[in-house]
């Protein structure tokens, strides 16, 4: 199998050849720590562009095509593919820093101020040409991936935490109506970007935080499941949902999206060897590699012990794509990067026999 079809495999829920390997997104002078050399083309440094950050009211900016993972960087760990991330407009005031943006608060505090919202042109050429020029460099050699969000966290961050908290009780048409904003926006964006030929989505919206979601079941169903079915349902390739924490009380109704992976599987967050016997047969598992220990601090031993174990409990049946716990940040070591590849050569060749 090439890349594409062994990650098209494991997200079918299928037996691959191997254990494909993907990451997220890498911070950019990490990837040139880890391959020993400056990157020239397709460098994305999140301290200068973090992304479409504005006020309401503001001109909208031009949507920008970011390469998350370097083509060098993938060939150096023997990655199974790359992708492009299509920013989506966050109304907030947020602060950058070493690892990107941290928002501070969010700037819809009312209905008047949804009059002000200024989307980007979301047909204007530039960013599906810049996708096609790099889907031709990359074509043939790794699997392509669209990274967007699908319009529920930007409406979250846009509110702020504890607006939407409150709005929740006393205003939920505010919230359904930003969030249709968004859904439309972003609907069109999918149909767009399905005249590129990626080969799956990977879309962000955390939901979720360690010990539960942000919010009941029953409140997702009644406000957000319907909106969330109409947007995905136009992606026409294999995709796969991201959220951090403990999303198990939410799954089943995620599942009805038509989702085909799940992504970063937070450890400690959700019972991995429950996840793999509930929901194995239809649920590709994506990620579990920490940031935050494994691959920031942990000995070199340790990552072959984790990336080991993970391949031994989730990799068997297939349905399994080792991955990050999030997105690579500038704190994790280089040499534990190296490290997990090595592990990954060495343990992924679980499928064939001897």
């Amino acid at each position: 199998m090439n890349s594409k079809e062994r990650v098209a495999a494991a997200l079918a829920c299928r037996v691959p050849d191997r254990v494909p390997f993907v990451l997220a997104m890498v911070d950019a002078e990490l990837q040139e720590a880890v391959i020993g050399r400056k990157l020239i083309r397709h460098r994305l440094d999140l301290r200068f562009i973090p992304g479409l950050i504005y006020r309401p009211g503001d001109p909208a900016p031009k949507i920008p095509a970011n390469c998350l993972v370097n083509p060098e960087f993938a060939r150096f760990l023997e990655l199974d593919a790359v992708g492009l991330q299509f920013p989506i407009p966050l109304f907030c005031e947020a602060t950058l820093g070493r690892g990107g943006y941290s928002v501070i608060q969010g700037l819809v505090r009312s209905s008047a101020d949804l009059e002000s919202l200024r989307f980007p042109d979301v047909d204007a050429e530039a960013p599906y040409r810049e996708a096609e020029r790099f889907l031709g460099e990359v074509k043939g050699e790794f699997a392509v991936f669209a990274a967007i969000r699908l319009g529920l966290a930007p409406t979250i961050l846009s509110l702020g935490y504890e607006n939407f908290c409150y709005r929740l009780s006393d205003d939920p048409g505010l919230i359904q109506e930003l969030f249709r904003l968004y859904s439309d926006w972003i609907t069109r964006l999918i149909q767009n970007l399905c005249q590129v030929s990626f080969d799956f989505f990977w879309c962000y919206d955390d939901l979720a935080y360690r010990s539960a979601p942000l919010f009941s079941p029953s409140v997702f169903d009644r406000l957000f499941r319907d909106r969330l079915c109409n947007t995905a349902r136009h992606i026409q390739v294999p995709w796969i949902f991201h959220s951090d924490g403990n999303v198990v009380p939410l799954l089943d109704s995620l599942l009805t999206l038509g989702m085909s992976g799940l992504h970063p599987l937070e450890p400690g967050a959700m019972d991995l060897g429950k996840l793999k016997m509930e929901y194995g047969r239809r649920l590709c598992l994506v990620g579990n590699i920490d940031v935050d220990y494994t691959l920031s601090q942990a000995r070199e031993d340790e990552v072959e012990e984790v990336v080991h174990d993970r391949i031994r409990q989730l990799a068997p049946g297939g349905g399994y794509i080792l991955s990050d716990s999030n997105s690579v940040p500038y704190y994790c070591k280089a040499a534990n990067i190296i490290a997990m590849a090595n592990a990954v050569r060495r343990y992924r060749s679980v499928y064939q026999p001897g």
